[in-house]
Order: structure tokens, then sequence, then C-alpha cells
């Protein structure tokens, strides 16, 4: 997973409302008809459990979908199609470092209270610990610490380890923690990576995945899309909101800049697209007049997007509805409700 892409897409979803509480399938909705054209569709994605009510027994199909609602609209449909959970990440990530003695695993990367590097080449660095497992840490023994390489990208760096990675630390009592020393052959980039690995953690996470503060309600369905894109999204709708704010500007009010901005077609568009995986083609399905984009043309020629107005258009920078949302993810699933199949 690219930490920036994280970064990018966290930033834009961090202020958004969670999706409404779920509504029983066949239970139908007070404003939803059966003469409705979307009223198949919303059926479908409420029986797959892909989608919900916002309450009092209602839909709303014809509000704006947020991008919030976008990610995780994506993140179910992939998890459908895999047939498969999505993964809790706050005990994923955390289990990407441990903490160990004499072969027993005495704590993961949530357990750590304080973490720093001794040197500006990276090659010690010092941990402290709640105190719930200095209980269990022998300060006369080494710790051991092991880093899952699996889960970084090591794409900025020179090596890519094929198995974890393990240092070993000594008791300072000087700094009341843990130094673990890179050693003769300590390469600084591997530390350097350490710290890339755990900025999750330390930048954007920590007020929301720790056990005690889990309030970002989509960050699984983040990462989880995150790991099957092979696109980077989202890029021109968020570089087109930080552009008109300073670098400084941004640190204080990042959320109040991004609070709830609208999906757009093509957001939505983009990432099922990838998330779909293979759709047989609908002979003499037309594909959009105004935009060239590979993912865009794959719903289009496998009838799962037709356009909003019957001349095809897609009109890719434009609000996309519940209801135009429930009708692409009903015809990923369900190829006979695709117009011409």
């Amino acid at each position: 997973m690219k930490r920036k892409d994280i970064c990018l897409l966290l930033a834009l979803l961090l202020t958004f409302s969670p999706l409404p509480a779920a509504q029983a399938a066949g239970a139908g909705f007070s404003d939803v008809t059966p003469e409705d054209w979307f009223a198949p569709y919303v059926d479908v994605c409420v029986e797959e459990g892909l989608m919900k009510g916002v309450g009092d027994g209602c839909f709303a199909p014809d509000r704006a979908l947020s991008l919030a609602e976008c990610v995780v609209l994506a993140a179910r449909l992939k998890a459908r199609i895999n047939n498969t959970q999505i993964p809790h990440l706050p005990e994923v990530l955390a289990d990407i470092v441990t903490f160990s003695q004499d072969g027993t695993v005495l704590g993961n990367w949530r357990d750590v209270e304080l973490f720093g590097t001794r040197d500006s080449d990276f090659s010690r660095l010092l941990f402290t610990f709640h105190s719930d497992v200095w209980e269990r840490i022998d300060p006369e023994k080494p710790l051991t610490m092991t880093l899952d390489a699996a889960w970084m990208d090591w794409s900025n760096f020179d090596m890519e380890p094929d198995g974890p990675i393990v240092y070993q630390g000594v008791y300072d009592s000087e700094a009341e923690g843990y130094l673990f020393d890179g050693g003769e052959d300590f390469d600084g980039d591997l530390f350097e990576a350490l710290t890339c690995v755990i900025d999750p953690f330390l930048n954007y996470a920590e007020e929301t995945i720790l056990p005690e503060r889990s309030e970002l309600w989509f960050f699984d369905e983040v990462c989880y899309v995150l790991e099957f894109l092979t696109d980077d999204l989202w890029a021109e709708h968020g570089d087109a909101l930080l552009a008109q704010y300073p670098e400084e500007y941004l640190d204080a009010h990042v959320a109040e800049i991004f609070a709830a901005p609208t999906a757009w077609r093509l957001d939505l568009a983009q990432v099922i697209g990838q998330m779909a995986g293979e759709l047989e083609p609908v002979e003499g399905a037309a594909l959009p007049p105004d935009i060239k984009d590979p993912w865009v043309e794959k719903l289009y020629a496998a009838g799962v997007l037709n356009g909003p107005d019957g001349t095809g258009a897609f009109y890719g920078h434009t609000p996309l509805t519940r209801a135009e949302a429930a009708a692409i993810l009903a015809r990923i699933l369900r190829p006979e409700l695709r117009p011409g199949a």
C-alpha cells in the first residue's frame, strides 16, 4: 500500500459522516417505487449488502454520492466479488512491527509509547513501551523487533527483502527504553524504511485507528481498495483542492478544506472499473464521445455505463446520485441487468 495514496485519500475523506444504518432487504423504501427505473438496482444492492438506507425507511435515490461513500461501495463490491470480508486494518497494521523475547511475542506497534531516532542516519532507534508491556519485559535480556517486510512499499529504496527484517535491541537505562542498533553491516535505508512503514501511526492514523480512538469509520475500506488499485486515482480531484492553499495553511486546516467533497462520476467509474475484475463486453455497446479513459470505456463496453441522458455522453465531472451508483453496482454483479445484455 502506498503511503502517499492513503494520505491523499484519507485527507479527502476525513470529515465525512458514515453510511447510514442498514435497511433490511425486501423491506422496501418509501422513496423507491416499483415503477422507478432504479428500483431493481436498489433491490440488488440491498440484497447483496452493498448499499443501505438513509434512515426513516428512505433510500434517498437523488442524493449525491460523497467520496467516502464512493470508496466504501468500491470496497464492498470487491469483497463481494472475492467472497471475502474487508479486513480490520488496525490489527493488521499494528502487527507489522512486533517485539519479542525468548521467542515469545510481548507486544506490537500499539504497545509502543515513544519512538525516535538517535542519529541523523537512522542507525539507532529508541523505543519505550506502555506500562503493561514493561511488566512482561526482562530488561536484562535483549528485545527482538521484527518488521513484516511484505507490507512495505520498497519503490524508494535500493533493496527489497524477501523475508522479515529482524533487529536486536538492548535496554538503555539512561533513556529508559530499548535501543536498536543496526550493527557493523547496518544499511541505514532499512531503519529509514521502518520509519516510513510506521508513519501511518505517527501521522494521520494516531487519532483514528489506535484501539481507544477508532473513529475513522472508512479506514478499513480505504486501505482495502488501495491494495487493488493500479492507477493513482483522485489525484486530479485532490490536487486541484490542495493547489488553492499555501502549504503552511494545509497542516492546520486540512479537515476544513476537504470537508465533504461530492464524488464525481469519474471518481466512481475509475475505482469501480478496477474493482470489478473482468467484464464480458456487450455486442454493439457504444463508447462515450466525451472522454477517453480506460476504466470508463471498460464499463461502457460491458453495458455497465451508458450515460445519464440518452446521448451516450459520460459527463465525468458531474455529481453521481445514489440511484446511479446502485445501477452501476447491480449491473456488475448481475449481467442480465445490463442494457443490451
